[in-house]
């Protein structure tokens, strides 16, 4: 074979196995799950190593230690992640904000994609990412009528917007940074920046077509205004952002964004008509008949006996959105002339009668008492309650309510700024924390990163050197006696602060509503946490040895790297975004694309004498692209949603807008690829 140097481009092509590998198992008809393809490419990588390369042992052996130790920082991350939503859902802050997204858009398809399929699924992503979106929104929109297979496509394809900054930033400061630690903030930052920009210009051009996947274009096209100034509200703030830092430009921009096109949302501006506006005319008018007709009902009604209480009850929900409020001990009041109702006592016999029909109606002034007990607003609906009931004793005390009203969401219809402010705590708090200990003059930033003063300074062996900080930095050097060393910062990766700080503080204050215990929310954690340990520890071994070793003697990213762009010359700027996308394609994650391949980018970057951080912003573009149909995330979404279509489909549908975003990404970063760093 012919060589160029110490190797040639066939030893590139064998070094490349592994990826082939992982790739064919992504394909094949049964796929193999990440957690063991991943693991497998790097045992096989572990023997080309050893047995081609010629490496030494022990070097291989502590890339296999040090893989597993770096996988401690993104799996605190998605558990911290995990735990945040988990608690924000028991805590019902989840469900209010869905509810409060449903009742914004008013039925208008435009705004419902826009509003929760976009705007919502950025901060999603932002403070979560790994898949979140796709699998919280998609449910979302086709609660609301939409089809099932366009809303996971749409959501699949929005997501390629939103990743690069993801899990407030891991694709970058840890997919990269971790690779290439001397290439420093500002470096990061830059790559970010082109990244923002390239995918900020894909959006403004593709949204509108991804919009259109759901809604019929003659519906789309009086409300393109609307698309168009929706989606400037998010990567608009996205790129200024980016300029000054890379962890949290998804989050803050999609809080933004979101918020501004609420404001849209409500005042109408850009939105067309749409065809169910009629609709909700007929719906009102129904809602009239309805609730005249009720309270007619109602007069005939007894109330409930004074002073009953509702122990640990009340399971109030809209079942319509799918969303449950439960509370304590509420005593239900009744007062003379409830709706024309007559003061008096019901009997035994009289709930027996009805407890047989599991039904009983509760008057409307104990339903106004719910509802300001509940901070939420009940428009006068007809309410039943399931009733349990010892014969002996008479009258219960614990009842389970329920709206019964095809127009439930519309209890949460008044919301006051203090709602807004108090069930959004767990995002603005994250955000916030975020800030303080990110903006280098505050000051935290330095303290949280302190190696000094040490708590722990000893040998472990063969093993290595291990050292504390008092602030949690944990640091392994030496790693089986080779130069390879490993450090985790306890209190400033994205963990502790902000994601089980926010979580602990939406747990301590919505202390009396909680639907699950913290037991019960640590034991979810741990449980969902399993597949993500085995799958990114696989990921991080693999990607060690590929990094690791001396330039062209027995790095294989070097080599693969070096000769590819001696072969293909100018030609490999074209094969980067496919790169990005395709380490997204077979591990489901934008950080292990970035941790696989960023290292390959930076040495062709080198050989052909143009910009590393341009070159690696298209693979980070890629990198985002490739998750639109990644199986991962297909089968997530499709999961959730109870969506029973071959995968394939799925894929088919997502390649148009992402073949698209490759071309308007790679022309879009020409001018920052050859204008240097």
């Amino acid at each position: 074979m012919t060589r160029m140097g110490p190797w040639g481009f066939w030893d590139a092509l064998v070094l490349l196995l592994p990826i082939a590998f992982l790739v064919a198992m992504v394909l094949k008809p049964k796929p193999m799950p990440t957690a063991k393809s991943l693991w497998f490419a790097a045992v096989i990588l572990f023997v080309l190593k050893l047995w081609y390369l010629q490496a030494a042992p022990l070097e291989a052996c502590a890339c296999f230690v040090k893989g597993c130790l770096q996988a401690l920082t993104p799996c605190s991350i998605v558990a911290g992640a995990i735990f945040l939503f988990d608690c924000m859902e028991s805590a019902h802050c989840l469900a209010w904000m869905k509810v409060q997204l449903r009742v914004i858009t008013d039925r208008h398809p435009v705004a419902e994609v826009m509003l929760i399929g976009f705007c919502f699924a950025f901060v999603v992503e932002g403070a979560s990412g790994f898949g979140t979106p796709a699998a919280l929104a998609a449910p979302m929109l086709y609660s609301m009528g939409h089809p099932k297979m366009e809303c996971v496509v749409c959501l699949l394809t929005f997501n390629t917007f939103m990743t690069i900054f993801g899990a407030v930033g891991t694709p970058v400061w840890f997919g990269i940074g971790e690779v290439l630690p001397e290439f420093g903030d500002e470096n990061l930052m830059a790559v970010g920046f082109r990244a923002a920009v390239a995918l900020s210009v894909c959006a403004i051009i593709l949204v509108p077509y991804v919009v259109q996947i759901i809604v019929p274009w003659s519906e789309l096209r009086p409300s393109l205004l609307y698309v168009v100034l929706s989606t400037a509200s998010v990567v608009v703030p996205l790129i200024a952002l980016s300029i000054f830092n890379y962890e949290f430009p998804s989050l803050a921009a999609g809080i933004i964004g979101l918020c501004i096109t609420t404001i849209l949302t409500l005042r109408g501006i850009g939105l067309g008509p749409h065809h169910q506006a009629e609709k909700a005319q007929v719906d009102k008018d129904a809602i009239k008949e309805n609730t005249v007709r009720n309270q007619e009902e109602l007069v005939n009604e007894k109330p409930l006996e004074q002073e009953s209480t509702l122990k640990d009850l009340v399971d109030v929900e809209a079942p319509a959105a799918g969303v449950r409020f439960v509370s304590g001990t509420i005593t239900v009041p009744t007062e003379e002339n409830d709706v024309g109702q007559l003061k008096e006592t019901t009997s035994k016999n009289s709930l027996q009668d009805k407890a047989k029909n599991n039904a009983l109606t509760i008057g409307r002034k104990a339903m106004n008492f719910l509802s300001e007990h509940r901070h939420i607003t009940v428009t006068p609906a007809k309410i039943h309650a399931a009733i349990k009931h010892d014969e002996e004793e008479g009258p219960p005390e614990q009842l389970t309510v329920s709206i019964d009203d095809h127009q439930a969401e519309r209890f949460h219809s008044k919301v006051s700024l203090f709602d807004c402010v108090f069930r959004t705590m767990p995002l603005w708090l994250t955000v916030l924390l975020l800030i303080l200990t990110r903006i280098e003059p505050i000051g935290l930033k330095s303290l949280l990163r302190g190696d000094e003063p040490e708590i722990v300074n000893g040998s472990l062996g063969t093993l290595g050197h291990l050292r504390i900080s008092a602030v949690g930095r944990f640091s392994l050097t030496q790693i089986l006696g080779t130069n390879l060393g490993w450090s985790y910062e306890l209190l400033y990766i994205p963990f502790l602060l902000p994601f089980v700080a926010a979580g602990c503080a939406s747990l301590l204050v919505f202390r009396k509503e909680l639907e699950t215990t913290p037991g019960t929310i640590l034991a979810g954690v741990a449980q969902r946490i399993k597949g993500p340990v085995v799958a990114l520890s696989g990921a991080l071994v693999l990607v060690e040895l590929l990094r690791t070793g001396d330039a062209l003697k027995d790095a294989p990213a070097a080599i693969i790297g070096t000769r590819l762009s001696e072969t293909l010359s100018h030609g490999f700027v074209v094969l980067s975004f496919p790169l990005g996308a395709l380490g997204s394609f077979f591990s489901g994650s934008t950080t292990v694309s970035n941790l696989t391949f960023t290292q390959v980018q930076k040495v062709a970057a080198d050989t052909l004498g143009i910009s590393p951080t341009g070159l690696i912003g298209l693979q980070l573009c890629g990198a985002s692209s490739g998750n639109a149909f990644c199986l991962s995330n297909i089968i997530a979404a499709t999961a959730v949603i109870g969506l029973q279509v071959p995968e394939g489909m799925i894929v088919k549908r997502v390649l148009k807008p992402v073949f698209a975003e490759f071309l308007i990404c790679t022309l879009v970063l020409l001018p920052f690829i050859y204008a240097g760093n």
